[in-house]
């Protein structure tokens, strides 16, 4: 199962427990993130997902990050050098929506170092698919940054969007089918 287009931690809570419910083994999570500096469009391969979103925190207040499942991880990064795909991998945090004006999250994603960039789902995702037992990967693009907002409609932007989300499906179709 792919899946993309869940908007927030409590959607994606809800879409894992339907999906284990339904008996999926193995899931991979598209979706965009913002970063401070990468450009538009780059792919981002997150090696653990810092979980300021708080659903996680719920679940275990022990537990700070999430990280993908390692064969997953692997196959991925086989999959992006396979076809010569340019992509950054590292931390990324999973917070609530910057745009809800949460003042502590957003400064926290304007000074955290080592993360490379923040989206919404990311942690509650990993965190709960390794608790049922379900096999995940994730694969993000870059849909805004310092100098790009997430509304903005440039058409060289609009098309880097596009060939980010392209290119991180296409991925992600590739390593399932190794399940």
């Amino acid at each position: 199962m792919v899946v993309f287009g869940i908007y927030g931690a409590a959607m994606m809570l809800e879409t894992v427990q339907l999906l284990r419910e339904g008996g999926v083994q193995s899931i991979y999570m598209v979706g965009s993130m913002g970063a401070r500096s990468l450009p538009v469009g780059t792919i981002v391969v997150p090696t653990a997902a810092e979980d300021k979103a708080g659903i996680v925190a719920l679940d275990n207040p022990r537990a700070k990050q999430a990280t993908p499942d390692r064969l997953m991880l692997n196959l991925t990064l086989r999959e992006l050098r396979t076809r010569h795909l340019p992509f950054t991998r590292g931390l990324i945090s999973s917070v609530p929506a910057v745009l809800h004006g949460i003042q502590h999250i957003e400064e926290h994603v304007k000074q955290a170092e080592g993360i490379i960039g923040h989206e919404m789902e990311g942690s509650t995702f990993l965190h709960f698919t390794k608790k049922h037992g379900i096999r995940a990967g994730m694969l993000l693009y870059v849909s805004d940054n310092d100098r790009h907002s997430i509304i903005a409609g440039a058409k060289g932007i609009r098309q880097a969007r596009r060939k980010g989300l392209l290119s991180t499906a296409g991925v992600s179709v590739a390593v399932l089918a190794h399940f």
